[in-house]
């Protein structure tokens, strides 16, 4: 490419210029021809003089020889130039027509940026390549149409009163949205740090609207920026487990301090966190609101908040009725802090009243007449019932049971599947295997959860849930002493689930939720755009951004653009052809040549 004047030029066809070697004949010949010899005659030697005129006039003459040779190099690079179809590039303003504005509001604009914030920046931008009409488009989680077509007046107004939100970024659908509201020849003007874009890939939706005769300027604000952030948060019922990565280049002493109602004062864990690494901070789950916040302050203050709105914690009042001396369901039972347990073994029972009654490994033989009665009774009423598989089952009242069962314990060695994944089975990835089942049927209006499938490909229900009267029946189905699944993080925490899931504690994931969620109310939807608190209601959910993408706001780590990525200034540029001025130019030498030519005498 030749710069000429300020202007850049470019070949659009570069095998052209092989026309220039041309020039390597012309030379040589002009090289290798034969110079005049001057002969010496006496008799005219008088007329011939030497004045010295003749020598002064020497360089004139071989400048008039070498003035030929130039005028015929200058043709033949002309005309080999011409070949290679140059365009000279003129800049021409990009924004002077219909432009669409695209502006990211996503969390990551909020970063500090030379006493301000890159999303002033982006705003600066934006206002100064309005065009005649403009269409603006908010960068969120999702595109987000502002405006249509509105003056420049209008789009200065609304840009100016825009505030960034807590949300991820969809630049590559943004910038296809905006190529949709705008026709050939039209502008997008992207401004953003270009950071964690989810969807499209930014240069992808740059080539579409290329392709549509859309120009596009994209403006780059990101810059150096040192942050901290808190990136996830795994929410149980008993701890919450909050995931803090520090994307410095040097080790942080970072301080988490949690708030609660609940709480007397606050609590704070340290931790040194080395460079772009991650550590862990865990803190009991209270009920209610609670807030995290990271110290010390960095170049992100949205990612150094947290927020966790749990439910009241409901107790269950559980019975164990068993004549196992010790069990892993005992176990799990008393590792839950959201049950109350007392263990009954037959033939001593107490009365039945208690929110949950468990019968597990029980000598049937044991219990008294009138049980199964005040059982059915009390589940009828509201008490829930969870009764473990064993063969002598079929002895009891089966219409208080999800499933029929009868006396045959197979000895089959079959995978568990998991068929439904709710609030107490969303925590196991897997059952595991089943050495041993009794063979049983899922009633008609029973809900299988698990089940284990035989040679015949007849579906044996494992864990099934059912209902009673006003109780809920829960039927268990894997034997503690054939199967691994008891020796699974995952089995305390599944009997816990269940127990909340019987007395109708509220699912806590309801409750914590990722900013860019729309909420269903009575008075319609609500977009949830800021980190913090919600009233819905009687219910309070908990906003976060949580967003790894987000929180990496080093200019270093930014957006990978690429090498079809180019970030341009306000202004485009159109290209003019020069080779018909090219082919005039040396037609034009041409002329010259033989005029020239003519005036020596040689034509």
């Amino acid at each position: 490419m030749l710069n000429i004047m300020g202007f850049n030029v470019e070949a659009t066809h570069p095998l052209g210029l092989y026309a220039l070697l041309a020039l390597i004949p012309l030379i040589i010949i002009y090289l290798t021809k034969p110079k005049p010899v001057d002969e010496n005659v006496p008799s005219i030697s008088f007329f011939l003089k030497d004045t010295g005129l003749a020598r002064q006039n020497a360089f004139l003459r071989r400048l008039l020889r070498n003035l030929l040779l130039l005028i015929q190099m200058l043709i033949i690079a002309v005309m080999a130039y011409s070949l290679a179809y140059p365009v000279m590039l003129l800049p021409r303003n990009m924004t002077a027509e219909n432009t669409a504005i695209v502006i990211d509001l996503s969390a990551s604009s909020q970063t500090a940026y030379h006493g301000s914030s890159r999303f002033e920046r982006e705003r600066e931008l934006a206002l100064d390549n309005l065009g005649a009409r403009n269409s603006i488009i908010a960068v969120t989680n999702t595109p987000l149409l502002l405006a249509k077509d509105v003056s420049t007046e209008e789009a200065r107004r609304l840009i100016s009163n825009l505030k960034p939100r807590d949300t991820t970024s969809a630049i590559g659908g943004s910038i296809l949205l905006a190529s949709e509201l705008i026709s050939r020849g039209d502008t997008i003007v992207v401004v953003s740090d270009f950071s964690n874009n989810q969807g499209t890939e930014v240069a992808v939706a740059e080539r579409i609207a290329d392709s549509r005769g859309i120009n596009t300027a994209l403006f780059d604000v990101s810059s150096e920026a040192e942050n901290t952030g808190i990136i996830d948060m795994r929410i149980s019922r008993d701890k919450t487990a909050l995931y803090v990565k520090n994307y410095c280049e040097a080790e942080k002493i970072i301080t988490l301090e949690m708030e609660n109602p609940n709480l007397a004062n606050s609590t704070q864990q340290t931790r040194r966190i080395a460079p772009r690494s991650l550590e862990v901070y865990e803190f009991e789950t209270l009920p209610g609101r609670t807030v995290f916040r990271l110290y010390p302050e960095d170049a992100l203050e949205a990612d150094n908040y947290a927020y966790l709105s749990f439910p009241a914690k409901k107790v269950a009042r559980t019975l164990l009725i068993t004549n196992s001396k010790k069990s892993f369901l005992e176990n799990a039972l008393l590792s839950s802090k959201n049950v109350r347990l007392e263990v009954a073994r037959p033939p001593v029972i107490p009365k039945l009243e208690y929110d949950i009654v468990v019968m597990h490994e029980v000598s049937v033989d044991m219990l008294l007449p009138g049980f199964l009665r005040d059982l059915k009774n009390a589940v009828g009423n509201g008490t829930s019932l969870i009764t473990t598989a064993q063969p002598e089952l079929a002895r009891l009242e089966q219409e208080l049971l999800p499933v029929s069962v009868n006396y045959n314990l197979v000895n089959q060695t079959l995978h568990v599947n998991k068929l439904l994944v709710n609030e107490f089975t969303k925590h196991v990835d897997d059952f595991g295997m089943l050495r041993s089942y009794v063979e049983a049927s899922a009633k008609e209006n029973a809900l299988t959860i698990a089940d284990v499938t035989g040679d015949d490909n007849v579906s044996v229900p494992i864990i099934a849930l059912g209902s009673y009267g006003s109780g809920k029946t829960v039927y268990y189905g894997i034997l503690e002493n054939h199967t691994d699944f008891i020796r699974q993080p995952a089995f305390p925490i599944f009997w816990s689930e269940l127990v909340s899931f019987l007395i109708g504690q509220e699912d806590y994931a309801s409750f914590n939720l990722r900013t860019g969620t729309r909420l269903r109310t009575d008075s319609g939807v609500t977009d949830v755009e800021k980190a913090g608190f919600y009233a819905i209601g009687e219910k309070t959910i908990a906003a976060n951004i949580l967003s790894e993408g987000e929180s990496d706001v080093n200019s270093a780590s930014s957006y990978n653009k690429g090498d079809d990525f180019v970030l341009k200034s306000g202004e485009s540029s159109e290209g003019l052809s020069l080779t018909p001025h090219l082919i005039l130019a040396a037609i034009t030498l041409l002329i010259t040549e033989i005029l020239y030519l003519k005036l020596r005498g040689e034509l």
